[in-house]
């Protein structure tokens, strides 16, 4: 029990780290250029951290399988989906907006843009679901 509130504790803080201090700061402190090339390199590795945590956490609550062990391997489910998935999809539609917006191309940019948010969207809604059942488990414990 206490390793699972630890494990669920520093899954959650670091999950509010991210989106409560660095995001914001990369976005005020860095040019669009370097923030994209920034957030391009620390996603994957946000992620992974989360995926192991994550993954610790769905072993200790193995030992009695229930909702909560459920809602765990749906949050590793979620973080493995947006890392391994949905990041390299989100690069490539803002790569093809980027390009776009070069060759002048109103329609694709238009395109690309759409596509982008959609994923975007997506990944913020599965990171905040996560976040979601991680203050479940942590509240039930």
């Amino acid at each position: 029990m206490f390793w699972t509130i630890v494990i669920t504790s520093l899954l959650l803080g670091s999950m509010l780290f991210f989106t409560m201090i660095i995001t914001p700061s990369v976005f005020s402190t860095l040019n669009e250029v370097n923030a994209r090339k920034f957030l391009r390199k620390i996603f994957p590795k946000i992620y992974l951290w989360c995926i192991i945590l994550n993954f610790l956490l769905v072993i200790l609550l193995l030992k009695e399988f229930n909702f909560k062990t459920l809602l765990a391997i749906l949050s590793v489910v979620f973080f493995i989906y947006s890392r391994q998935f949905l990041t390299p999809k989100i690069n490539y539609y803002a790569d093809l907006s980027n390009r776009t917006i070069k060759n002048n191309s109103s329609e694709s940019i238009e395109k690309s843009a759409k596509k982008f948010k959609s994923l975007h969207s997506m990944s913020v809604i599965l990171f905040a679901s996560s976040f979601v059942c991680m203050v479940y488990i942590l509240f039930t414990l």
